[in-house]
């Protein structure tokens, strides 16, 4: 905005080659007030244009302290309170579902943990999601969908030295983890 504060009100005496310095701040057309009552007026069409996401994100993440907050003091009820309200303001808000799979996976709710796993790794993938949806679904005894979402994290996390690891969780016994991804793999390929 101060470009165009410049622009307007000075171009003729910069084009002129006369020293602009002096005269910055006496404006000939638009004064300091119109310029910044121009650049709110922009900012509210950039945020209307954007249907306020930054403004929801920013709600969302005051839900999400909130929650850790709750969580600290482990009051786990408003805790999931402020997540789903997290997740209100935001669907996919990574932080808010992770919140609200480790507070079901605290409760004993492991479908419901791997539902809010999957729905951490909708906008923000980590490899803490991809274990814990793996460890959700281990406690559901459904092993090999528990498999499959490990072959994505190995090729979005290929430098990741616990990607490794992370397969590992799957199976205790070695035999057996290499019998799950050779069989893995040939029904995906």
């Amino acid at each position: 905005m101060f470009f165009f504060y410049v622009f307007f009100n000075f171009g003729t005496l910069m084009r002129d080659g006369k020293p602009v310095y002096r005269v910055l701040f006496k404006p000939a057309y638009f004064n300091r007030f119109h310029v910044r009552g121009l650049s709110v007026i922009l900012t509210i069409l950039l945020l209307y244009n954007n249907r306020f996401f930054p403004i929801q994100q920013a709600v969302a993440g005051y839900y999400n302290t909130q929650g850790d907050l709750a969580t600290a003091r482990q009051d786990y009820r408003l805790a999931e309170t402020f997540y789903q309200q997290g997740v209100t303001f935001e669907f996919q808000n990574h932080k808010s579902n992770y919140g609200l799979a480790s507070l079901a996976w605290i409760q004993g709710d492991f479908a419901s943990a791997a539902r809010f796993f999957r729905q951490a790794l909708a906008k923000q993938p980590s490899p803490y999601a991809y274990a814990g949806l793996t460890r959700s679904l281990m406690n559901e005894d459904l092993a090999f969908d528990a498999f499959l979402p490990l072959v994505k994290p190995s090729n979005g996390f290929p430098v990741r030295v616990n990607s490794c690891q992370i397969w590992r969780i799957c199976t205790p016994k070695p035999m057996a983890w290499i019998r799950l991804v050779t069989t893995t793999k040939k029904r995906l390929i």
